[in-house]
């Protein structure tokens, strides 16, 4: 950790706390600001300290504006700073330390933030970026409770993702060889809040539902900062782009998978999920496995009874559960919704009929070219193209026997497992059972 050699000059931490507020107060030891901290100090009334500097705009402009000849920047994804700034900073934070009720001084580490988050100065939209990041980081790594930790990294994807400077925006891009960039790997974030915030905790318990839906909401945003940046640059970064719109998904569900009932849904569920189903329809394959099943999170059912959205549920739905004909008939009887949803009709005819697919393999073990012909609308020569990107695709394992004009299912991917599916299954289980019976059968013959 970073010391200021301006600050410390004894052994004392009183005569360092001294030096600190006279520092912040601009080397005016007759103002009211420095007057009031020395009978903080003096009193040991660490809080009172603490929101005496909050309050005062002056002392911040004197932190961020230590070392801008020498100033933070970002180094293989980290924040590095060789300054002053950290080493003031830590003192501030370590007051943190001196208020023994641990509610009140997570709400001063909070405050802390948001002044920092909120600071503008004279300073270049860089230099700011990377001192708020800096010292966000620092208060996310002092602080113990996982409450703050996951609160901190919020607001550090918050500032990194509405920051004008591209190369902190592009920090954040998963896959990215940057702290961010580890940090936003979905495993990885979902690992750190699984394992060490849970695992890690306070006086009050660990993570809820609140705080986790929070993190992934910001997360979710910080990416599409980063699809808006990579649009831009969409000949060098297209598949940059699409990495950062699969991550976007990934906390989009996230965030809905954090309702329990529709009762709970509020404004930013129904955000998300008109933004998560945009994203399924779009793209329902990349994610398969993580979309399928998204019909019950209560977020998603409460786009059903709201007119404005019950087309996207109606749409969405198809896309989970239904087949072309279903996707046609939606279209001729809502044929401005595609493009109010920007959704391209091509793209999204070419999905349904893998899907459709897809929906056939599990319903028979072998399908006729004519089955698959009448239900893709495709032409006779174009259904081994269809099968063999379905394959592709990893919805189904298939063989194609040109002779017979048939499709030899091997395995498929589920899209709704409900009374039918239960009956396939059943009857599959019993023809299982009567080839087991004739083998053992023939067996004991010999």
């Amino acid at each position: 950790m970073m010391t200021s050699s301006i600050l410390v000059v004894t052994d004392t931490t009183e005569s360092v706390e001294f030096r600190l507020i006279q520092l912040l107060g601009g080397n005016d030891p007759t103002s009211s600001f420095v007057l009031t901290c020395e009978d903080c100090i003096s009193t040991a009334n660490a809080p009172r300290l603490l929101q005496t500097v909050l309050d005062y705009p002056p002392a911040w402009n004197v932190l961020f504006q230590l070392d801008c000849q020498n100033t933070s920047r970002i180094v293989d994804g980290k924040v590095i700073s060789d300054g002053e700034s950290l080493g003031v900073f830590t003192l501030l934070v370590s007051l943190l330390d001196r208020i023994s009720d641990p509610i009140e001084s997570s709400l001063f580490g909070r405050k802390l933030a948001i002044v920092i988050e909120s600071y503008t100065g004279r300073e270049t939209d860089d230099i700011e970026t990377y001192k708020k990041i800096l010292f966000l980081s620092y208060l996310f790594n002092q602080r113990t409770s996982a409450k703050d930790k996951c609160w901190f990294l919020g607001r550090i994807f918050y500032i990194a993702g509405h920051s004008s400077v591209e190369e902190v925006q592009l920090s954040l891009l998963p896959g990215h060889e940057t702290l961010f960039g580890k940090m936003l790997e979905c495993s990885h974030l979902t690992g750190l809040i699984e394992n060490e915030f849970i695992r890690n905790k306070d006086q009050e318990g660990g993570l809820d539902s609140d705080d986790m839906r929070l993190l992934f909401h910001l997360a979710a945003e910080a990416m599409g900062y980063v699809v808006d940046l990579c649009k831009s640059k969409a000949e060098t970064m297209n598949k940059k782009m699409l990495l950062a719109v699969k991550h976007r998904q990934i906390y989009l569900l996230k965030i809905l998978n954090t309702y329990s009932e529709i009762s709970q849904v509020d404004e930013v569920a129904i955000i998300a999920a008109k933004n998560a189903a945009i994203g399924a329809i779009r793209d329902p394959l990349t994610l398969y496995t993580e979309q399928n099943g998204m019909m019950v999170f209560p977020p998603i059912m409460s786009l059903k009874s709201d007119p404005v959205t019950s087309s996207l549920y109606i749409l969405l739905k198809i896309f989970q559960e239904g087949k072309l004909e279903d996707f046609h008939s939606f279209v001729s009887q809502n044929g401005s919704t595609l493009s109010s949803l920007n959704l391209n009709t091509i793209d999204c005819t070419r999905n349904i009929r893998l899907l459709s697919l897809c929906s056939l393999s599990s319903e028979y073990d072998e399908i006729s070219y004519d089955v698959i012909m009448d239900t893709l609308q495709v032409s006779h020569h174009e259904v081994e193209n269809w099968v063999f990107a379905a394959v592709s695709s990893g919805l189904i394992s298939a063989k194609i026997d040109q002779l017979k004009q048939v499709v030899i299912v091997e395995r498929c991917t589920v899209r709704r497992f409900g009374p039918q599916q239960w009956k396939v299954l059943q009857n599959q289980l019993c023809s299982w059972k009567k080839t087991v019976n004739s083998v053992i059968n023939v067996l004991k013959q010999q």
